[in-house]
């Protein structure tokens, strides 16, 4: 009888296997509702799908205003993740993150808005109302007053940097009580990491920012 000796690689046993549990958490932040996406990192096949209402609209005194709250929207998002499979979360390797572009936030580096395992906003003073991309308040008078922009994308209403500007000039208070802006998105990675980065695209949709040299028009 013959004996045949198979020699198994233990090693690559169990990095298949590791690969084979590692997830992908995709986060995106709508106008109205917080979806998450848990995908296999090997084949990218979508394992589970979420989805949690942000809530409605704030009341503004403020002339067409359209305001959402910061702190609902990372609570919404903290729910929506943490509905999905706790052993497949245990293995999540990387998050990406997506949502609404144009609108702005403000709130204070100092802040820190994951306690506990758990994201927070609501301390006063630690972080500002979502201005969003449908917000009205800088009416066409008001953007014609802006310095021109040197690229081909014109600055609108409901674009921060033109939400910003409107603060400085009519709201300098509020302003001066924060020192971050950001997307909703910005926050929310900001918050996980500790890092603000903003991404080109969300640039490029807040006005006054060149994509071709890859930079603020800070001169304007």
């Amino acid at each position: 009888t013959e004996t045949i000796i198979v020699e198994i690689d233990y090693c690559v046993l169990i990095q298949s296997y590791c690969q084979r549990m590692a997830y992908l958490l995709g986060i995106d932040i709508g106008t109205t509702t917080v979806k998450t996406v848990l995908v296999n990192a090997v084949g990218f096949k979508v394992v589970e799908e979420r989805s949690t209402p942000i809530g409605d609209h704030l009341k503004s005194s403020i002339p067409n205003a359209c305001e959402l709250s910061a702190s609902a929207i990372l609570v919404a998002v903290e729910r929506c993740a943490s509905g999905h499979s706790r052993a497949a979360l245990q293995h999540v390797r990387s998050i990406g993150v997506c949502g609404q572009m144009h609108g702005c936030v403000l709130w204070n580096d100092g802040q820190p808005f994951l306690r506990g395992g758990n994201l927070r906003a609501d301390e006063p003073g630690s972080c500002g109302v979502l201005i969003t991309w449908q917000d009205k308040r800088c009416s066409e008078g008001f953007l014609a007053s802006l310095p021109p922009t040197i690229t081909s994308v014109p600055v609108s209403a409901g674009y921060g940097c033109a939400t910003l500007a409107w603060l400085q000039q009519y709201s300098p208070d509020d302003l001066a009580r924060y020192n971050r802006a950001g997307t909703i998105m910005d926050l929310l990675v900001w918050s996980l990491c500790g890092e603000l980065k903003m991404s080109e695209q969300n640039a490029t949709s807040w006005g006054y920012y060149d994509p071709v040299c890859k930079k603020w028009e800070v001169s304007t």
